[in-house]
């Protein structure tokens, strides 16, 4: 369909802008032309709770089984990407967070990416054209925990791949064209900015959100009080 082809050429459009930044920020050094070929890279980081990725990178997440990280990219491009864990406060809640960044101008072959395995999952993070996408163990708990997502110029997807991973209840920030699709069976709060794409009609929870003009939720609203 036209709509689909224009989000997907809007997508990559995104990731290259993203990609054409690190490589500004990196000052004179010329990006490094991926190899085209890939390499997958495991790393030892300490217990998180949580993911951030920006500049394009796509996160895979498994939710419910034991702590695995693994880097995806051009077999010279890996090495410019850094992974570290960092506290994330919002609000009252503290969230430990697995941060994916590329330190060097990049101009990849291969999308960057990482695939994550963790027990438990409260925390997603994304801008500037990166990607997450959500699913669980057939072992795990049918719903996780509430969720809490921030999203910039970047997407959110919990519904696509089976098991699907809900949760029971989401706060939501969506800014920049950002779009989420959740399968939340609690209450869904937050807000959503004009472009920006909130979509939780999987799950049984109702939405109660602050919408700017020219957001688009789909979902069950909520009850007046």
């Amino acid at each position: 369909m036209p709509q689909c082809r224009k989000s997907r050429d809007v997508s990559r459009v995104a990731r290259a802008l993203a990609f054409l930044a690190a490589g500004l920020l990196a000052g004179c050094d010329p990006p490094i032309q991926g190899s085209g070929v890939l390499l997958e890279q495991p790393r030892d980081e300490a217990d998180f709770d949580g993911l951030r990725v920006d500049q394009g990178i796509a996160g895979y997440v498994t939710v419910g089984g034991a702590k695995a990280v693994t880097v995806v990219a051009d077999s010279n491009v890996v090495g410019s990407i850094d992974t570290f864990v960092k506290s994330v406060k919002v609000g009252s809640m503290t969230f430990q967070v697995l941060h994916v960044e590329i330190d060097h101008g990049v101009d990849p072959v291969i999308r960057p990416s990482v695939v994550v395995t963790v027990p438990s999952f409260l925390y997603a993070e994304g801008s500037g054209g990166a990607s997450i996408q959500l699913k669980r163990t057939p072992e795990s708990a049918p719903v996780g925990p509430l969720l809490t997502v921030v999203l910039a110029s970047a997407t959110l997807d919990a519904i696509t791949v089976e098991p699907q991973y809900a949760t029971s209840g989401a706060v939501v920030t969506l800014t920049g064209g950002a779009s989420a699709k959740l399968h939340s069976d609690g209450l869904v709060t937050g807000s959503v900015s004009s472009g920006s794409t909130l979509d939780n009609l999987q799950g049984a929870g109702t939405c109660s959100v602050d919408e700017a003009p020219g957001a688009h939720v789909a979902c069950r609203t909520a009850p007046p009080p």
